[in-house]
């Protein structure tokens, strides 16, 4: 709700720790800036390093005013995934949740398709990525998502 969102803009700061970042910065798209958030986990012996690159708007035309974000996963040094993260404005479709499951050299994404807010919610998907497939990108082809192998 309208509350909701205008607390977050006062301290969007405060709620990084939370996972809870500020996308919309108009100024700083304005400028051409982008923001890198990166972190690095251990879990069940492997290396796990994931990337967040925050392209803030640009303007307020058709797709301008959308923020572009970009994932990028590596695992022992190795790209495994790229993707957009969160609502894609270019393919239409919310890549909601990314999910490293090291045990099993996976890696689960969850993804609505279709998506834009004057539609009701669809089915989301639930994509199965094999780290031995080596790396993949996320995209959409043909107006279908797929797993594309560069």
């Amino acid at each position: 709700d309208r509350q909701e969102v205008e607390a977050f803009l006062r301290r969007p700061e405060a709620l990084e720790p939370e996972g809870k970042f500020h996308t919309y910065d108009y100024e700083a798209g304005a400028k051409g800036e982008t923001r890198e958030l990166s972190w690095t986990e251990e879990s069940a012996g492997q290396r796990i390093e994931t990337k967040v690159v925050i392209h803030y708007p640009g303007g307020n035309t058709r797709g301008g005013a959308v923020p572009r974000v970009h994932l990028e996963v590596k695992v022992d040094g190795v790209l495994r995934i790229q993707s957009p993260l969160g609502f894609d404005f270019a393919t239409h479709h919310n890549f909601q949740r990314f999910e490293v499951v090291p045990a099993d050299r996976t890696i689960h994404a969850t993804v609505l398709p279709d998506v834009v807010p004057s539609q009701t919610a669809k089915p989301s998907t639930r994509i199965t990525l094999e780290y031995d497939e080596g790396p993949q990108w996320l995209g959409v082809q043909n107006g279908r998502l797929e797993v594309i192998q560069p």
